[in-house]
């Protein structure tokens, strides 16, 4: 028998999760790996191929297929052992045969030592991943969901507009008020500073988390991330890939930035209506940390932050 007409011990894998999305006009599928939580894109063609891998089917019966299926396209045996070699590289193929459990698992583990030496090599960012979030979430999502809807985000828009006119139409006063550079950043404001980084930053995980079960998705994991050394929680929201609607992509993106603006909001109309006090100067570490940080750094498409993938979204851009 022809080595092209012998089965081919390749099938894809049982637990793998696929949804399709329209991506420039033209039908993909997201793939998940759930084990490593990684993300592929496929073209119609390529999702088709992969599915047709059991572990049974030979090289001719795979190009027969294909050719009939996508005509008047053709593809060549050595194209399919490429793309079934790169498929498999990837993990989602795996031979026919005892101990797969085993080489998935031990491919697991090296997915986590990888993930704790990218942490270690990266310590101004350091994540320490420690729960599983669906419980906590659950609760979350059920006591803020609400904050997603139309009338809170038209609510929450006007009053940042708000606080935009209240700048800008008391703009020489409000120069006048706010304390000088050294006086803001003198050593007596770095705990309140990094107090505020934190709790904001808190906020704005959970943002992206409950925006993310409100529009369908799931948050893979919880944990704490060492921002500049400054504790924080963070919320992997990948899942939002497996999503077909772009604009709730973009508002899960967005969810972070969302509510950080809304707490710079409040915040400004605090620090103006109050005088000199605790709550006035908390009142502006929030003003400086939500919105100028915020604006700067998570909103800049040119830096890999909530801005980049709102913006590749919205392009249609692979990310």
């Amino acid at each position: 028998m022809a080595s092209s007409a012998r089965p081919v011990e390749l099938r894809v894998r049982d637990d793998l999760q696929f949804a399709p999305l329209d991506f420039q006009q033209r039908r993909c599928w997201t793939v998940k790996d759930p084990l490593r939580l990684k993300y592929f894109r496929f073209e119609a063609e390529e999702y088709a191929l992969l599915r047709m891998f059991d572990g049974r089917i030979s090289w001719e019966e795979l190009k027969s297929r294909f050719d009939a299926e996508f005509a008047p396209q053709r593809i060549t045996i050595s194209e399919l052992q490429r793309f079934a070699g790169h498929a498999h590289r990837q993990h989602l193929l795996v031979a026919d045969g005892h101990g797969q459990g085993g080489v998935l698992l031990e491919r697991r583990r090296d997915f986590r030592r990888r993930a704790f030496w990218n942490t270690v090599l990266n310590p101004l960012a350091i994540r320490l991943p420690l729960f599983s979030s669906e419980r906590v979430l659950k609760s979350l999502t059920d006591t803020l969901a609400w904050l997603f809807s139309r009338t809170a985000v038209l609510v929450a828009v006007l009053w940042m507009f708000a606080a935009l006119l209240l700048v800008g139409s008391q703009w020489d006063d409000f120069q006048m008020r706010l304390p000088a550079f050294r006086q803001f950043f003198a050593l007596h404001n770095w705990g309140w500073l990094a107090a505020t980084l934190a709790l904001t930053k808190v906020l704005h995980e959970i943002g992206h988390a409950v925006a993310c079960r409100r529009f369908g998705g799931k948050c893979n994991e919880m944990g704490v991330m060492l921002l500049v050394f400054t504790p924080c929680l963070y919320c992997n929201v990948t899942d939002a890939w497996m999503l077909p609607d772009k604009w709730r992509r973009m508002a899960i993106s967005a969810a972070g930035m969302y509510v950080e603006l809304l707490l710079a909001a409040v915040a400004t109309f605090v620090w103006w209506f109050t005088h000199p006090c605790l709550v006035h100067y908390l009142a502006l570490n929030i003003m400086c940390v939500s919105g100028i940080s915020t604006v700067l750094f998570n909103a800049n498409p040119l830096l890999r932050y909530d801005g980049y993938y709102i913006l590749s979204d919205w392009l249609e851009i692979p990310n």
